[in-house]
């Protein structure tokens, strides 16, 4: 299944579009919950990690243009 998935993760064009879609929209709904329970838990600081991961990640996405429409 990995195999699969990361087949067409890489597939030039449009194909793997939807992929990359979930898989943001993942990493933003995590990045939402997780902030919300980690300020509400007394872990503030735990967003600082959490922004550069996300940082990373879509800066990542968007040179490789797995985002344009």
């Amino acid at each position: 299944m990995i195999y699969g998935v990361m087949r067409v993760a890489f597939t030039p064009g449009t194909q793997g579009r939807p992929l990359w879609d979930a898989i943001t929209a993942g990493l933003i709904s995590w990045y939402v919950i997780d902030g919300i329970c980690s300020i509400a838990k007394g872990f503030a600081l735990n967003i600082i990690p959490n922004t550069a991961l996300a940082a990373i990640y879509l800066v990542g996405v968007t040179q490789r243009g797995a985002l344009k429409r």
